[in-house]
């Protein structure tokens, strides 16, 4: 909990000093998040019928929401898309999101060239890799 001000009975914070110390952290914390890099990530069904493009700051984490369907009405869950074919580590988030949406506006066959690029047999790069990081 984050205390602007010096009240101990609503926030739980002591002092002046303790409410800066506590908005720094929050602040810090925030800033950390902001300097992590961005994957984006690319995944197809089974039977590479259907291509959906990602971005995130967890691909662990993001991806074990996909495998397990944390989100069941999500276009990867209705449409059984969990194979991992691309994925790429940008130095910034907001680099990736730039990149996510470079590929999001291209078509298919940019999709399909792009994840050939690293994957020409479209392993499942979260079972033979990633998950295992």
């Amino acid at each position: 909990m984050l205390c602007l001000y010096a009240t101990t009975s609503s926030t739980g914070c002591s002092s002046t000093n303790e409410a800066v110390s506590l908005q720094s952290r929050e602040a810090s914390s925030n800033f950390d998040r902001m300097q992590k890099g961005g994957w984006v990530y690319i995944l197809t069904n089974r039977h590479h019928t259907v291509l959906y493009t990602g971005v995130t700051s967890d691909l662990i984490g993001r991806m074990l929401d996909h495998q397990q369907k944390t989100f069941p009405f999500s276009f990867t869950a209705r449409y059984n898309v969990t194979k991992l074919i691309y994925f790429k580590l940008y130095d910034s988030i907001e680099e990736a999101i730039t990149e996510e949406k470079r590929i999001k506006g291209g078509n298919r066959a940019a999709k399909i060239t792009l994840a050939n690029s690293l994957n020409p047999s479209w392993r499942n790069l979260w079972i033979e890799e990633v998950s295992k990081w």
